[in-house]
């Protein structure tokens, strides 16, 4: 790989493909952004973050995690929006990547 190329992380990749198909499927406004802070070997961190006022999106971005068994943290960011972050399976992920639904 020479100096010009950057490498790319295909789980990270695919991780923010699955975030933004995850807000998207829960009618989050599109404010909102995604940010896949890094990939591991089990498990991806992600951060969800969405305008404070829009209760509803963070209300379905909170609980579409928990249905998902996964453990979501929620706090006001630097900028008023709230900041949803979870360390997402890996396996949910591939799931999505392999055709499935992001909410699955």
């Amino acid at each position: 790989m020479n100096e010009t190329e950057e490498f790319v992380d295909p789980m990270k990749q695919a991780a923010e493909g699955w975030a933004n198909d995850f807000v998207q499927q829960a009618g989050v406004a599109a404010s909102s952004s995604v940010t896949v802070v890094g990939a591991g070997v089990t498990r991806t961190l992600v951060d969800f973050f969405v305008d404070r006022q829009d209760e509803a999106g963070i209300a379905k971005v909170v609980l579409g995690l928990v249905d998902l068994g996964e453990e979501a943290h929620v706090k006001v960011d630097d900028g008023g929006r709230v900041q949803v972050t979870v360390t997402v399976k890996n396996d949910i992920v591939e799931q999505w990547a392999k055709g499935g639904e992001a909410g699955e």
